[in-house]
């Protein structure tokens, strides 16, 4: 995702944090919450961040805790987070320095079961609003937040039965192929306060990210079997004429998985 510069503390467990700010020269100082006094409200610039219209906000609040003042957040079936907007040259200052704990895990949480996983919000990109109301994501939406991006071309009708679902319809632009834009898309996102994606898709869903140059990590997975033009390809056609023109990544780790290799790549320079 671009540099929006929204700074995202994201709470989903009951936990208190302390941020420190340090102020590089040509930096924003943001006003570390150890400067508030206890029951105060947020400091200026702060605001909660809500992930969906499904799930309850978590609770904030200023206590003492070790001495020191904390923000304790407190989330019992809730989520939400904290968004500090600041504009500046991300260069000055890289590094964010803060430290939290945590006082209990969720209880029964496990995030290979859908009914009990605490994702933050699922989204889809869905020119038409095609998804089915009787699909797991539609029928699991009011559990864990669904957003569906869509473009002018889905029909009111679909948009309602989703809403009726539970899926929370955003409309974006479309691309020239009439398929949901994902450079809008992303700004979207970002409005919403979202700065990074897990994106899992089809050869033309990681095309067309690439295209628009969104990708900043890739995880990818290579086995022993060799499927040739039988199968199908993981990126649909990037549409460059030279090799020079290719998005270029930098190997980060590699290592092998029940026979598999898992590798980490990140955007290169």
């Amino acid at each position: 995702m671009p540099a929006a510069n929204p700074l995202i503390l994201a709470l989903a467990l009951a936990a208190s944090s302390v941020a420190n700010a340090q102020q590089p020269e040509g930096a924003p100082l943001v006003a570390p919450f150890s400067a508030a006094k206890p029951g105060t409200a947020l400091p200026s610039g702060w605001e909660v961040l809500s992930l969906g219209s499904t799930k309850t906000p978590t609770e904030f609040k200023f206590v003492e805790d070790a001495g020191a003042v904390v923000l304790k957040a407190h989330a019992e079936a809730a989520a939400s987070g904290l968004n500090h907007r600041v504009k500046f040259d991300i260069k000055s200052a890289p590094i964010i320095q803060f430290r939290w704990k945590v006082a209990s895990l969720i209880e029964g949480a496990d995030n290979k079961v859908a009914s009990k996983e605490d994702s933050p919000v699922r989204i889809v990109l869905d020119s038409k609003a095609g998804l089915a109301e009787t699909s797991k994501l539609a029928t699991t939406a009011r559990q864990v937040p669904v957003w569906l991006l869509c473009t002018s071309a889905a029909e009111a009708a679909r948009r309602e039965a989703l809403r009726k679902a539970g899926v929370e319809v955003i409309e974006v632009a479309a691309a020239g192929n009439g398929r949901v834009d994902v450079a809008a898309a992303a700004q979207t996102l970002g409005q919403r306060g979202l700065t990074r994606v897990l994106v899992e898709g089809g050869g033309q869903v990681a095309a067309a990210f690439l295209k628009a140059g969104l990708i900043d990590r890739i995880t990818s997975y290579r086995a022993g079997v060799v499927l040739g033009a039988d199968g199908r390809s993981a990126v649909g056609e990037l549409g460059f004429n030279r090799l020079d023109f290719a998005p270029r990544f930098r190997l980060v780790s590699a290592r092998s998985l029940q026979g598999d290799t898992v590798e980490s790549w990140t955007r290169g320079a």
